[in-house]
């Protein structure tokens, strides 16, 4: 089954008056069995967060083509037990697949542990 895809939330400079309104994200559940996937801008990363107050649980980022050094190799990141990450979502040239998305996968059961967002920083400025 495909992976289950994440709408990705845009973190930009909108203003109200002369402050920023900054980024109330939204937060869904993780799809263990199949993965999710979200668009790769090349300014993505994913804020996870881990409820189990006693089991770490471990998400991987997919590589889907080699590096410069000639290897292709996933990034996991452990989130702890009761605790968040920010991850990254990689390279777009090494992480990015072929409908422009990029892949995760997570370690055994952390369905129903783990809660995920998907941010893109904005292109432009204010």
């Amino acid at each position: 089954m495909p992976e289950t895809a994440i709408t990705v939330q845009i973190l930009d400079f909108g203003l109200s008056g002369s402050t920023y309104d900054g980024l109330e994200p939204t937060y869904g559940a993780i799809d263990e069995a199949n993965g999710n996937k979200a668009k790769h801008s090349g300014r993505l990363f994913f804020h996870v967060k881990n409820a189990d107050g006693a089991n770490p649980y471990t998400v991987t980022v997919k590589s889907q083509r080699k590096c410069d050094q000639g290897h292709q190799h996933d990034v996991a990141t452990a989130i702890p037990a009761s605790e968040e990450r920010m991850i990254p979502a990689g390279l777009a040239a090494e992480f990015k697949d072929t409908n422009g998305d990029v892949l995760l996968a997570y370690s055994a059961s952390a369905q129903g542990q783990l809660t995920i967002a998907a941010i893109q920083l904005a292109e432009d400025g204010r």
